[in-house]
């Protein structure tokens, strides 16, 4: 248990470590404490910001316009989520009609979605979810290969001086000064569109991935250069020196 408390911990779940050293045997009244303040506090500044919120909202207009309450947006966002369900059983139904229309008529599945495309309108949550695969995708390229990169340049002096000046030359860019070179390489590389892979989608995720290259790459080299200069004064001091 002493293992799965310094687990959550870790993790960022270290409201649920007095729970664990509870069942561990630890000190009840004392492991509560920390409980109520650990998840007490936050829940009590979460629940003053929405009475702010809603106090806010209830009593201050612009003319016609108001800002909505957290009921309201609670109540908006249940129906987005209805909605994008329901989308996605009729989206199921489409891709069986579309099969069972394949197998009958002798066509392949493109050829079917030519003239029986899906006409689902586009939902809200969609484009959460698009934007989550886009950020994911563009932030696991750019560890890709920043993580090795800075790896190199911590362990290697050489690999450092030949990557720096190219590093202080191109972090200060702004990624978003990247868009219109990183859409004409996209384009000029992809003229069809890819069904699976959309253009604005891989040309978002490389602006992405730009945004998390340069950080992700000198953190990477300093904790390896760190590491590797710690390993060398402990061996420094660990050699005995040699009688005479």
């Amino acid at each position: 248990m002493h293992r799965l408390a310094t687990a959550l911990e870790t993790c960022g779940l270290s409201w649920l470590a007095p729970l664990a050293r509870i069942a561990n045997g630890g000190n009840a009244r004392y492991e509560l404490g920390q409980l109520l303040c650990l998840a007490g506090l936050p829940l009590l500044a979460i629940g003053a910001a929405l009475l702010s919120w809603h106090l806010v909202a209830s009593n201050v207009r612009i003319g016609t316009l108001a800002l909505p309450t957290p009921a309201l947006v609670w109540e908006k966002g249940a129906e987005q989520v209805r909605e994008w369900r329901a989308d996605g059983v009729a989206k199921r139904e489409h891709q069986v009609l579309v099969l069972k229309t394949a197998a009958e008529q002798s066509m392949t599945v493109a050829e079917v979605l030519q003239f029986m495309p899906y006409q689902g309108k586009k939902l809200f949550v969609n484009q959460i979810v698009l934007s989550v695969e886009t950020v994911f995708l563009g932030v696991a390229g750019g560890l890709l290969i920043a993580i090795p990169v800075g790896i190199l340049c911590g362990l290697s002096g050489a690999v450092f001086q030949m990557c720096n000046p190219l590093i202080q030359l191109l972090k200060p860019v702004s990624p978003l000064a990247w868009f219109p070179v990183v859409y004409l390489l996209i384009n000029r590389a992809m003229p069809q569109q890819d069904p699976l892979l959309p253009k604005s989608m891989i040309i978002a995720a490389i602006v992405v991935g730009l945004c998390s290259l340069w950080p992700a790459l000198v953190n990477t080299a300093n904790g390896a250069s760190v590491r590797t200069s710690r390993r060398v004064t402990s061996g420094q001091t660990d050699v005995c020196p040699a009688s005479s």
